[in-house]
């Protein structure tokens, strides 16, 4: 029997090693090999990072490119929520700048500080919305006063703020005094202060601030003074720097015997314990206890304060514009 012989590559019949055998030999030969070192790792990992961002910076350069020209994201619209009061004008003039400026470019922490200066404007939350719109959500001040200025009766809120008076818009308030809108607005928040402190107690006995108090005056620190006004005149009520709710009580408890004991009542004082000084062309000192009584002499003590001016003649109990 003639035996079978394998065909080599070359055609010769020479054995040849089959292509596993092969393969496995390749293996080994490159398992051998000496791999890449800590070094080239690390040198290859940081090639190719670079490379990714390399690609990935100029794929947002080349969007952010066609988002600048591109006029749909231009800003075309301004909206405007929650401002009852800050005129769109002065808004619009915020943003004069940007007509026509992606809404990318706009930039929005510098348009807010700016629409925060307008008066009636406490805060603004800026949003871009794409493509082509702003929107500003506006948080006004709220006015709690009547102020007398140098262009006549304006408004002014807690923080000393002067706001123009709206047309069309109805407010009562009383008017405050001692409050200029020649000083620095640090003086004016200072001065503000007392004047909530005050609505803020005599809120307590009443359901609201009292209507016949139709102007409070700020001008000594130590001494608020509130004007009253009803049916039987004006006054002027020394209220001091403290106990607003506990002296406005004496007054309102006591006021009824007071107007039948003088014949007119220009101002009380109420900042000495236990007792009214009461301006009826010359100051009375008044016992106050549970039942009052009766008036005495005028009194020489060197404590009394200096004699107070007569108050104006009769006002409306609040100030409406």
């Amino acid at each position: 029997m003639n035996e079978a012989k394998t065909d080599g590559a070359n055609g010769n019949g020479a054995a040849t090693p089959s292509v596993y055998m092969r393969l496995q030999k390749r293996a080994q030969a490159e398992s051998k090999r000496p791999g890449p070192t800590r070094e080239q790792a690390r040198v290859r990992s940081l090639s190719v990072g670079f490379l990714v961002l390399s690609c990935i910076t100029c794929a947002l350069w080349l969007l952010a490119q066609y988002v600048d020209a591109d006029p749909r994201f231009h800003v075309h619209n301004i909206e405007v929520r929650g401002g009852k009061y800050v005129a769109r004008m002065e808004v619009e003039k915020v943003f004069g700048a940007d007509h026509e400026t992606s809404i990318y470019q706009i930039p929005l922490e510098q348009r807010r500080r700016e629409l925060e200066r307008i008066p009636w404007v406490r805060s603004a939350t800026l949003t871009r919305v794409l493509p082509d719109r702003v929107v500003i959500s506006v948080e006004e001040r709220q006015p709690v006063a009547f102020l007398w200025t140098r262009r006549g009766i304006e408004l002014i809120d807690r923080d000393g703020v002067i706001l123009e008076t709206p047309p069309d818009v109805s407010w009562t308030f009383p008017v405050l005094r001692g409050v200029s809108d020649r000083e620095n607005a640090d003086k004016r928040r200072a001065r503000m202060e007392r004047f909530l402190m005050l609505t803020e107690e005599l809120r307590l006995a009443e359901s609201g601030f009292p209507s016949e108090i139709s102007e409070v005056d700020l001008t000594d620190p130590a001494d608020v003074c509130a004007v009253i006004a009803d049916a039987s005149g004006a006054l002027r009520l020394h209220l001091g720097d403290e106990q607003f709710r506990d002296r406005y009580e004496i007054y309102r408890s006591h006021i009824a015997e007071w107007r039948q004991q003088f014949n007119e009542i220009h101002s009380i004082d109420l900042r000495y314990e236990g007792q009214a000084v009461i301006q009826s062309g010359v100051p009375v000192t008044v016992r106050v206890e549970q039942q009052s009584t009766s008036p005495t002499a005028p009194s020489s003590d060197a404590s009394l304060p200096r004699q107070a001016q007569p108050a104006s003649a009769p006002t409306p109990t609040r100030t409406t514009l």
